[in-house]
């Protein structure tokens, strides 16, 4: 393949980060799929890639797919297992950072809910990021006098 012919893909596949070819160190498959054909469309017709290469490139592609289906499942696997473990935490007392006081309050964790911005807390009925945490402990049972 020609130098000119990479430089052509670069600026074809360069309009936005996201779709960024070669703006990081990893092709995705998109990407992959981009470089393929850009590659194939500007060959030597004379001496056109071979069989070989292009398997290659084949298999290169679909292990590709794979270890990004790997890496998907194995994400859920661990959002999964964070949601599963904090929900040891329901009915326990917390002590959190509260942002809009500048005070570290405290509270009983009502629930657990994991969503795209993280882990959260419902502590007395108010959604606290888990960062914000600072200290668990267990319920203190109260103790009457007679």
């Amino acid at each position: 393949m020609e130098i000119g012919a990479i430089n052509e893909a670069e600026s074809v596949s360069s309009t936005s980060q996201d779709e960024n070819v070669f703006g990081s160190s990893f092709i995705g498959k998109e990407g992959f799929l981009k470089l393929l054909i850009t590659q194939l469309q500007n060959q030597d017709p004379l001496e056109p890639m071979s069989n070989e290469d292009f398997a290659a490139q084949l298999a290169q592609f679909s292990s590709l797919e794979q270890m990004q289906n790997l890496n998907e499942s194995f994400g859920q696997l661990m959002d999964l297992t964070r949601i599963s473990g904090s929900a040891n935490l329901i009915g326990k007392n917390v002590e959190y950072f509260d942002e809009a006081s500048g005070l570290n309050l405290g509270g009983t964790v009502d629930k657990v809910m994991l969503n795209s911005e993280g882990l959260f807390f419902s502590i007395n009925g108010k959604q606290v990021h888990s960062d914000l945490v600072r200290e668990i402990g267990p319920v203190q049972e109260e103790v009457q006098v007679p």
